[in-house]
């Protein structure tokens, strides 16, 4: 009686189901580590679209119960500011390169950190536009906890609306 009539057909987008989907599909890329938690990728790496995934994990914590799963997808939201539209095939590094590759000597490292001025310029621009969404993605999800709250008080005074 519940459930699609087809299960091989694809969750309607706003659904519960469709949430989970992507909220599983988006902690299944991050758990994969293919992606250097230390850089930006770009937006088309995403299982979806940036906006689905955040609008997602928005419906999950409006839904959720549990302070500690709440935060673990609030958390999960602050992630998605590592992915960035036109960072293109390579990852950008704030150092220019992924240091695991650097020297240990200082003096060396330098040099080489010098010698990718573009690439860190480059990264540069997507530290800036991440840090600029991170204040928006924290700021929604602050607003949308106190909603939480508010709606949660509200209902133990007065009942369900």
């Amino acid at each position: 009686m519940f459930g699609r009539a087809n299960p091989d057909e694809k969750p309607i987008r706003g659904t519960q189901e469709y949430d989970r989907l992507v909220i599983q599909a988006f902690g299944d890329l991050l758990a994969s580590g293919k992606h250097a938690t230390n850089a930006f990728h770009d937006v088309l790496a995403l299982p979806y679209s940036k906006d689905d995934i955040l609008t997602a994990l928005e419906n999950e914590m409006l839904r959720e119960s549990s302070k500690e799963r709440l935060e673990w997808l609030r958390a999960g939201s602050i992630l998605l500011i590592q992915y960035q539209i036109g960072v293109g095939f390579e990852p950008a590094y704030p150092s220019g390169a992924d240091p695991e590759g650097f020297p240990a000597d200082p003096q060396k490292r330098a040099e080489i950190i010098a010698n990718l001025k573009s690439e860190v310029d480059r990264a540069q621009v997507f530290a800036r536009k991440s840090e600029l969404e991170m204040m928006l993605i924290k700021a929604r999800t602050d607003a949308l906890i106190a909603f939480k709250a508010a709606r949660e008080t509200y209902r133990a005074e007065y009942g369900s609306t």
